[in-house]
């Protein structure tokens, strides 16, 4: 991976940091003057080798990227020498090549140095035109050298670089972009100090060192660091030692704090470590002891050998200088991570009359350093890729002149044969890029596809288990629109490690597209200044609950880190912990890179949450069914997640021990009808583990997971459950039913372990801004009663309006999150934590809907400040009616066939894309005519994974409209009411069921989705012009048997299939002409209809089997009731009074505004 030379915990670096194969230093005195000092001049070979035998591998010369690096002796160029060097192959990208790690070659900060590296390339080697070697460096992409490639012939890259530029790691020899895939040998590197005239204080003969702190083994100040650390008084005669043992990684070792000792920031300081290795220890090829710092950049200070029965030591010369220094550590390097040794000696010696040196202060950038490269706009009328590449394994990326965008061009960029929705093609932007800096990203989209779709243009920071993933705009796009414009900007406080991309792809939708007419360019912005002087939140609550974040690599570094530690003392791996995380290409466990998330959160010394053991998405397949999509027997499914739990929870525990607090056992097991919520396993989601283990695959999970933490100690490891869509209630009984009776079966079967087996409950709280926080209330008070800890898990609430900055919505929010905070520290005593699901709006998952407390350039948005002063906040805001979504219908008939008629063209679109829980799926977009005899609606939904394999027909891929042709105000279903469903094959349902009486529908599957077309006729109204109805449009999503989202136009709650207060309106026009531009006000328009009796709610049940939250004797009634009616998740119950507040005058053109105030 291009990253992998990335700063992280101590693995990589201190792996590195071995000598090179020459290092020499040549000294000459030029003058000696009689005031003691001299002046000379130095020349220093850091690092020098010519690859020879015995010469190679080396700690210093390593592969970059995919690159695999082979030692020959046998290189023979044109003119017939023979040359020993490394052939560079495997190259799929152009950064694949050598590093050459600062740290490992001794570069040091402030010098100058000269760097010359040779090489070959084989005369019947085929080099693409452009191809160059280069010379740069990384993660600063600092430019040094580049030279053409020329087959058969030798090369040179010579360059002097001043260290350390910004962000610069490591020299890297590599090719450009036009040279990927080819092969070239380097037959020697050299590094060296550029001579320098110095004049420095000679040294004072024979200068008495004081002893400043020696370890006396007793009582010592010495602090373990990951291990396990033994004093022993006793050993070798009395001489004392520590032992250090159960070491499981590098870090593992012993601490030595700066102060304790005694030292002082800007004096220099002997070190001293001895130690010794007991004789039987196996010690494997390479191991060393370490001496660095734990603090900062981990400088690196001495290393000595590893060896069974020998002593070692470890000596330095040090000083202080930098106040982020704080501690040595005495550890290991990679190789010898798990080797247990003793320390006889620590001694720290100075010269008291010495002159201290003042603190290096902040280096400020030098504007005389290159800048990121200046992009060039892709119009694709070279007709080539451009750099770009698909990032899915089997689509199809190719230019053509069939579209084109450019003014006057010829060529664009099809993507075709996609499987997967993320597919797309993908521009790495890396050497563009400014840290910190905002960039303004934009791409021309088109389409043959005649549904709709959503594209998204956004780009992925990181790779593998380190990548973030973040949208920066998306559109609605089918064939009608053409050509397409998304832009937007994004700020990048992280290079990723060296890996950027920008791409295109869908939300949903396979559709093939064309890109053209790309552009990246740096816009003027304020530089992130973290607010650092905000009150932390984790201070505010620090005597009630943990407060957290969710984290990926780049949360770990930069301005995004200071954040995160300056609010948060607890944080969940976004997705590096996740099952499908956990599995190398060939199905073997490999910890890797989620590894290194947990190694850079332990040095953080922040809490980590576990997330997740055992889930129905971001898991192998293979896990629990065959490659057919048959489940694998219980036995086979059962050791499959058995083998699972326990690995993943024995390698983390390894690596972070205690510092992982608890772990999500099972995650969104529940996805049911909420008809009985009581009978939990009615409501169990039809998940791979479900069909092969069977409904108790939870409890077997949790026992499980319970008996693997025994084992490693962790008796007191909380074990949560977590679900979504918390605050429905019906969802929310179906949870506590779950974990009451499992946790009771437990306490059955082991009547000796008091404990609870499912020991908390997680809830998500993926909310929107009208969520009613009173629900969430109900949910907690519930849960309560389970006597479990209470954790809230993913907390983000989004704005109603996506892509837009709304002031009112974000007042909104904070309203929520201020009501939310109320409410959690009334129940502190309940709850554990509170984690955040993202830092800012522009990293969250939900990023169109602006829904955390931090803004792009990491600024307090009024959410935070509702957060930490919730009583303050709530005391000054004034809640505002709630306006409900309105538009119109216009008079025509069309013919009902699932076409988009020409007729329909003259209707108002309605955008069907608020989803009522946290998962996004399919979207659609609708339009409504009308004539005497029926309401007709047109639905185009994108939706590229058709499914239909649901019993029920709610959880099938398909399509609701709910109509109140009344228009009253009700939140019942009364005469006049109704709910159509019809799934792309049309299949129709209806709730009552007597409303099929009439109806007529079409369907088709498009590219991308299908289409839906309805005649509802009219129930007991006359239809006229000005008569305004309640109205909404749902789009259902389903996946392997069950619903996974449901968008609408409106509703929010889900509670439309029981509640028809939470409908929008829509008005009858004859045309868009009667609409006039001035609103008709409150109590404006005296002819305005008075909204009708709710009506008795005991006469008018909702014909459905669904539950309705509301206490009703008449149980059996509701039994024989029709069993196809709508089966919704329930969000937050928001119970609206509907107030249609007047009609325009036909020939006035006045407009109409509905509110709906809340009750």
């Amino acid at each position: 991976m291009e990253n992998s030379m990335k700063l992280k915990l101590f693995n990589g670096l201190a792996s590195a940091m071995l000598l090179a194969p020459i290092v020499g230093t040549t000294t000459s005195v030029v003058a000696q003057e009689a005031d003691s000092s001299e002046v000379t001049t130095q020349t220093d070979v850091i690092y020098s080798n010519d690859f020879e035998e015995g010469n190679y591998p080396d700690s210093v010369a390593v592969p970059a990227g995919d690159a695999v690096l082979n030692q020959a002796d046998d290189i023979t160029t044109a003119g017939g020498d023979i040359h020993s060097g490394v052939w560079v192959t495997n190259r799929v990208n152009a950064y694949d090549g050598i590093d050459l790690p600062f740290i490992a070659a001794g570069i040091e900060d402030g010098k100058t140095y000269s760097v010359t590296v040779q090489g070959y390339i084989l005369a019947d080697e085929e080099i693409p035109e452009g191809a160059l070697v280069t010379l740069e460096t990384v993660d600063g992409y600092t430019w040094l050298n580049n030279v053409p490639a020329v087959a058969g012939e030798t090369f040179e890259l010579t360059a002097d670089y001043a260290a350390i530029a910004e962000n610069d790691k490591a020299f890297r020899i590599k090719t450009n972009d036009n040279g990927v895939g080819m092969e070239f040998a380097v037959t020697d590197i050299s590094i060296t100090a550029q001579a320098a005239e110095d004049e420095t204080p000679a040294p004072e003969e024979d200068a008495e060192l004081d002893t400043l702190y020696r370890e006396t083994f007793n009582d010592g100040i010495t602090q373990a660091a990951g291990a396990s650390v033994e004093r022993q008084a006793d050993f070798n005669n009395g001489q004392g030692a520590l032992y250090v043992s159960g070491r499981t990684a590098n870090w593992n070792g012993v601490d030595v704090p700066f102060e304790a000792a005694g030292m002082e920031l800007g004096y220099t300081y002997e070190v001293t470590v001895t130690g010794h290795v007991d004789e039987d220890v196996e010690i494997p090829e390479g191991a060393q002891a370490f001496l660095q710092s734990p603090d900062d950049d981990y400088p690196f200070f001495a290393a000595a050998d590893f060896t069974a029965g020998e002593e070692f030591t470890l000596e330095h010369s040090f000083t202080w200088d930098n106040e982020a220094y704080e501690n040595f550590r005495v550890q290991s390097n990679d190789e010898g991570a798990e080797v247990p040794f003793y320390i006889t000696e620590i001694a720290i010696e100075w010269n008291p009359d010495q002159t201290p040196v003042e603190e290096e202060p902040d280096p400020t950038p030098d504007p005389d350093l290159p800048a990121a490269e200046e992009f060039a706009f892709v119009e694709f009328e070279d007709n080539t890729l451009n750099g770009f590449a698909a990032r899915g394994d089997n689509e199809i990326i190719e230019v053509t002149d069939a579209e084109n965008h450019t003014d006057a061009g010829q060529y664009s960029l099809f993507t075709s044969n996609r499987d997967m929705a993320w597919n797309g093609p993908a521009l790495r932007v890396e050497n563009y890029i400014n840290s910190g800096s905002e960039y303004q990203v934009s791409a021309w989209v088109k389409t043959d596809s005649e549904t709709s779709t959503e594209f998204r243009l956004s780009t992925q920071v990181a790779e593998g288990d380190a990548a973030s993933y973040n949208t920066i705009d998306s559109a609605s796009i089918s064939a009608a629109d053409g050509w397409v414009q998304l832009e937007g900007t994004y700020r990048y406080t992280s290079l990723g490690g060296g890996f950027v991309t920008i791409y295109v792809e869908t939300a949903n939708g396979l559709v093939d597209f064309y890109i053209d007419d790309i552009d990246f360019q740096e816009l003027d912005s304020e530089e992130i200044d973290v607010q650092l002087d905000l009150a932390q939140i984790k201070e505010v609550y620090e005597d009630d609950f943990l407060i957290g974040n969710a984290v990926s690599m780049g949360d770990l570094e930069g301005p995004r880190l200071d954040l995160l530690n300056h609010h948060h003392n607890l944080v969940t791996a976004e997705n590096a912990m996740k099952p499908s995380y956990a599995y190398g290409d060939d199905g073997s466990f490999d910890f890797t890179g989620s590894n290194e998330l947990v190694e850079r959160v332990a040095e953080e010394g922040l809490l980590l949450h576990g997330h997740v053991l055992v889930w129905h998405q971001q898991s192998p397949e293979w896990l629990h069914s065959r490659e057919d999509g048959t489940p694998l027997s219980r036995d086979e499914a059962l050791d499959n997640m058995q083998a699972h739990i326990r690995n993943a929870m024995e390698n983390y525990d390894a690596v972070y021990g205690d510092g992982v607090i608890s772990w999500d056992v099972v995650n969104e097991a529940l996805d049911g009808d909420w008809s009985n919520p009581e009978d939990w396993r009615g409501q169990l989601r039809d998940s791979g583990w479900l069909r092969a283990i069977g409904e108790d695959y939870i409890y077997e999970a949790f026992k499980y997971a319970r008996e693997v933490a025994d084992e490693l100690g962790r008796e007191d490891l909380v074990l949560f459950y977590n679900d979504y869509n918390d605050d429905q209630q019906s969802k929310a009984i179906a949870m506590y039913s779950m974990i009451k009776e499992i946790n009771e079966q437990y306490a059955d079967e082991n009547p000796d372990d008091t404990r609870k087996l499912i020991s908390g409950v997680g809830m998500q709280a993926h909310y929107n801004a009208n969520t009613n926080p009173e629900n969430v209330r109900l949910s907690i008070e519930r849960f309560i009663e389970l006597d479990i800890e209470i954790g809230v898990t993913e907390l983000d609430v989004t704005t109603l309006t996506p892509n837009e900055t709304i002031e009112s919505e974000l007042e909104r929010q904070a309203y929520l999150y201020a009501s939310l905070f109320q409410i959690y520290d009334e129940y502190s005593d309940h709850i554990s934590r509170v984690t955040f699901w993202g830092l800012n709006d522009t990293n969250s998952w939900r990023s169109d809907r602006s829904p955390l407390l931090f803004n792009d350039t990491l600024t307090a948005k009024q959410a935070y400040y509702a957060v930490v002063d919730p009583e303050g906040f709530l005391e000054g805001y004034e809640e505002e009616e709630v306006v409900a979504d309105s538009d119109y219908a216009v008079y025509g008939t069309p013919e009902i066939n699932a076409e988009a008629d020409e007729i329909w063209e003259s209707a108002p679109e309605l955008d069907v894309s608020r989803y009522q829980s946290a998962w996004q799926g399919a979207t659609g977009h609708g339009r409504v005519l009308w004539d005497e005899n029926n309401l007709y609606i047109l639905v185009e939904v994108s939706d590229g994974d058709l499914d239909i394999s649901a019993v029920n027909p709610w959880e099938q891929d398909s399509v609701e409209v709910f109509v109140n042709e009344t228009g009253e105000e009700t939140s019942t279903y009364i005469d006049g009411v109704g709910q159509y469903r019809v799934n792309y094959e049309n299949d129709a349902s209806f709730n009552p069921a007597a409303y099929s009486e009439g109806f007529v529908s079409a369907a088709r599957v498009t590219n991308g989705g299908y289409v839906v077309e309805m005649a509802i006729p009219w129930k007991g109204v006359t239809p006229e012009s000005g008569h305004t109805l309640g109205f909404d449009i749902q789009v259902n999503d389903g996946e392997e048997g069950s619903r996974v989202s449901a968008a609408t136009w409106n509703d929010m709650t889900g509670q439309g299939f029981q509640d028809p207060s939470v409908f929008g309106f829509l008005t009858l026009v004859k045309d868009l002409d009667e609409i006039g531009e001035e609103p008709v006000e409150p109590g404006e328009d005296e002819t305005a209809e008075t909204p009708g009796d709710e009506g008795d709610e005991t006469d008018k049940e909702d014909e459905t089997d669904e539950d309705s939250d509301k206490d009703t004797d008449d149980e059996s009634a509701q039994d024989e009731e029709d069993e196809e009616g709508e089966k919704l998740p329930q969000t937050a119950t928001a119970t609206w009074a509907v107030g249609l507040l007047g009609l325009a005058g036909l020939l006035s053109g006045l407009s109409l505004r509905f509110i709906r105030r809340q009750k």
